[in-house]
């Protein structure tokens, strides 16, 4: 009798650990949540999290406890996606560009945004094109989405080679997000795929010579320890995405009126972390001084050439997801035409 009680406790152990609906408890009206993320919890995207996380608990009167793992604790970023929706974590730090499958139009269109230098004008062109496009946001139907997050743009950290011109590119091994690899190979870059948390001891050990990343990263990741450079005035931003999502099962399950406190919740947590980001970037750019870091005015007529490359790579982007059925160019029209 005693071996049976040890062996279903222990079976009704793994079952609330594996099954996704066992954050709500049956006998309490509290619903406890378990939130995964990619980053520590000083990052500002972290910051906007937990400004969240207070909002949703208040705004639910206590009914939802929302438990994060800062880190990479209970998810790996580049599997976060696969992971909320077989249960791992409830709510979910996302990165369809890190995914390794699925999501051809979400990791097409990062690269439609070149040009843009204001990340609350990219928000507000993605918002549009999102709630145009059932190819947008078709691919993100069996998840939740919680957040819809703009990107700041990225700027190019070098370790000990300055890029002052596109000529300086050639040869060098560079992070790179995958919207933009092909254009950099023009220049003669190797571009390399990683995710962030990977990027500044690949950049201290010499394994890549640069980064792609915010001027926020040089304080949030630290890379104004190991990047001796900054080319700025690159034009390349990323496409908003959905940022946050929750597990499909988990949200059928929650109250009407609870699934009303997250759905008014979408818009303010992709501003939170757009305010907290912009905030940051300052912050990023004093460090970087602080540290020595030189910082390199991308001249324009060498953005110019960058750019007339990325609109024809985009270009070609669209007219590959035209191959599969998917409405690439007008959806590539569509973001041109908002970005002018």
């Amino acid at each position: 009798m005693k071996v049976f009680k040890i062996a279903t406790t222990v079976f009704l152990g793994i079952l609330l650990l594996t099954n996704p609906l066992s954050t709500v408890f049956a006998k309490s009206d509290t619903v406890t949540l378990k939130y995964g993320a990619a980053m520590g919890s000083a990052h500002p995207f972290s910051m906007a999290d937990q400004a969240w996380i207070q909002k949703i608990e208040k705004e639910t009167k206590g009914k939802v406890r929302i438990q994060p793992f800062w880190g990479s604790i209970l998810i790996k970023q580049n599997e976060a996606i696969e992971q909320v929706k077989k249960g791992v974590c409830d709510i979910a730090f996302i990165v369809p560009g890190y995914a390794p499958a699925g999501f051809p139009v979400a990791k097409s269109m990062m690269g439609l945004f070149y040009g843009v230098e204001n990340n609350d004008a990219s928000l507000e062109i993605y918002q549009k094109v999102y709630d145009q496009f059932s190819d947008v946001s078709g691919e993100f139907a069996d998840i939740k989405v919680l957040a819809i997050c703009a990107a700041a743009p990225y700027q190019l950290l070098t370790g000990k080679k300055p890029v002052r011109t596109l000529a300086d590119l050639k040869g060098l091994r560079i992070k790179c997000p995958s919207a933009f690899t092909k254009a950099f190979q023009e220049l003669g870059v190797e571009g390399v795929l990683m995710p962030m948390s990977e990027a500044y001891v690949s950049l201290e050990k010499g394994l890549i010579d640069g980064v792609f990343a915010p001027y926020e990263t040089l304080k949030s990741m630290r890379f104004a320890e190991v990047a001796k450079y900054v080319t700025y005035d690159i034009g390349c931003i990323s496409a908003p995405f959905p940022k946050r999502a929750m597990n499909l099962k988990v949200w059928n399950s929650l109250p009407a009126d609870i699934q009303k406190v997250f759905e008014a919740n979408i818009k303010w947590w992709g501003l939170e972390e757009l305010r907290q980001v912009n905030a940051s970037e300052q912050a990023g750019i004093d460090l970087g001084k602080q540290h020595g870091v030189e910082f390199i005015q991308l001249p324009k007529q060498e953005l110019k050439k960058l750019m007339d490359i990325m609109e024809k790579q985009a270009i070609e982007e669209a007219q590959k997801l035209d191959a599969k059925g998917i409405k690439g160019t007008q959806i590539f029209n569509g973001i041109r035409s908002l970005v002018q």
